[in-house]
């Protein structure tokens, strides 16, 4: 007997023990990272994924013995896709290139980074790792030692996450209309009336999204070569 997975036209076919049907782990992550791109991560609790898959809590209980393990499987499945950067020499193409990788990265798993960030259950997998220790070798490109480039490798991924957390994610509940516009917009009314008062601000006129996120990298590229040069990092302190 086949069952339609929560509305989304997906069927499945379970396997029975002792007339119960048995869900495999993958179809639970599946539905965890369904639930957490539609309700969010509060709405991703053991009933809820239970309810979406038309099944009991203990059969989800049967794979992950606690809510902390299917979001930690959750986490390290989404991980499993997360995308390789490059380093072809050109450093700056490079890192724009897998900015944009990580972007489409974090749309596709929405409110996946809200499971270390407010749950504190935080993975490290093979994938992640591989990653970081290619954006190291491109840190190094520019000439920066081993240990500044994992600190300004560590800030230009944070600046990726921040910056697709603030200005890119939509709410949950599909708000198309981007925070970032609309506060900048009514920043802007706010002041048109007394422009004497705020003359800076009415000067500055308004940056949409995507032009605030362009800016905003290149001020981080160019951040990075200064910083390298400035300090001196060059490829002979690399090898030293």
């Amino acid at each position: 007997m086949t069952r339609q997975v929560g509305g989304k036209g997906v069927r499945r076919r379970p396997t029975e023990r002792s007339g119960r049907p048995i869900i495999e782990p993958h179809v639970i992550i599946d539905a965890a990272l369904t639930i957490l791109s539609t309700k969010g991560l509060k709405a991703l609790t053991m009933a809820e994924t239970a309810r979406y898959l038309g099944v009991s809590s203990r059969a989800i209980y049967h794979h992950f013995p606690s809510r902390e393990a299917l979001l930690e499987s959750t986490a390290r499945h989404a991980q499993s896709k997360l995308p390789m950067p490059e380093n072809t020499g050109d450093w700056r193409a490079d890192l724009r290139r897998y900015r944009d990788d990580t972007f489409a990265w974090l749309d596709a798993y929405p409110s996946v980074l809200d499971i270390g960030l407010l749950e504190g259950v935080y993975v490290v997998s093979e994938r992640m790792l591989q990653a970081q220790e290619i954006g190291l070798s491109i840190m190094g490109s520019i000439g920066y030692s081993p240990e500044r480039a994992y600190l300004v490798y560590s800030e230009y991924v944070k600046w990726i996450a921040g910056t697709h957390m603030y200005l890119l994610r939509m709410p949950t509940g599909g708000d198309t209309q981007d925070l970032f516009d609309r506060v900048v917009a009514e920043s802007h009314s706010a002041v048109s009336s007394s422009s004497n008062d705020y003359p800076l601000t009415a000067a500055a006129g308004t940056l949409s999204t995507g032009d605030a996120v362009e800016a905003g990298f290149d001020w981080l590229l160019d951040s990075l070569e200064h910083a390298a040069t400035a300090r001196g990092h060059n490829a002979a302190s690399i090898i030293s």
